[in-house]
């Protein structure tokens, strides 16, 4: 039942960056970060071709410059709408999809490490790391760093539960 209290803090929390994205849902900041691009980039060719490749350089080199996990996940939206730049609010979608799973697993971590710290402390401690400015900004954004943080947590997690 406690889990439960902490998705629905967790959820609460994620609800400025949901509206953040949903304000800006044609995604008018894409390719701003550049990195975002080459992601995105790199996910359509995962989606159309199967290879992890620049197709707009000349001889389509492979992406080496990043993991493919991201651009992989990415991917999923070119898979469900191949339109460009349509899809675009689908995949920041699967971005944003990230934020309460991150500020979920900020709250059972908090209350594992810090046991004398009240619940009602945890919960104003995620409700402030919703709010936060980066929170918002890279839950709406083509950019790895809020899903890698809620995988990151999420192993963090898994771990400390099923060590020895």
């Amino acid at each position: 039942m406690r889990n439960l209290h902490w998705a629905a803090i967790a959820l609460l929390a994620s609800l400025p960056s949901a509206y953040l994205a949903w304000t800006n849902r044609d995604v008018p900041h894409f390719g701003a970060f550049h990195d975002d691009g080459l992601y995105y980039a790199s996910a359509k060719s995962l989606a159309e071709r199967g290879e992890y490749r620049y197709e707009f350089m000349p001889g389509d080199p492979a992406n080496t410059k990043y993991a493919p996990g991201f651009a992989a996940y990415l991917a999923i939206a070119w898979k469900l709408n191949p339109r460009f730049p349509e899809n675009l609010s689908l995949a920041v979608l699967l971005v944003l999809l990230s934020c309460p799973v991150f500020l979920f697993f900020t709250a059972v971590l908090l209350r594992r490490v810090a046991p004398k710290v009240s619940d009602r402390e945890i919960a104003g401690l995620v409700i402030a790391c919703g709010l936060t400015p980066t929170v918002g900004l890279l839950s709406g954004t083509l950019m790895s760093e809020m899903p890698f943080c809620a995988l990151i947590l999420c192993s963090i997690w898994l771990s400390d539960r099923y060590a020895g």
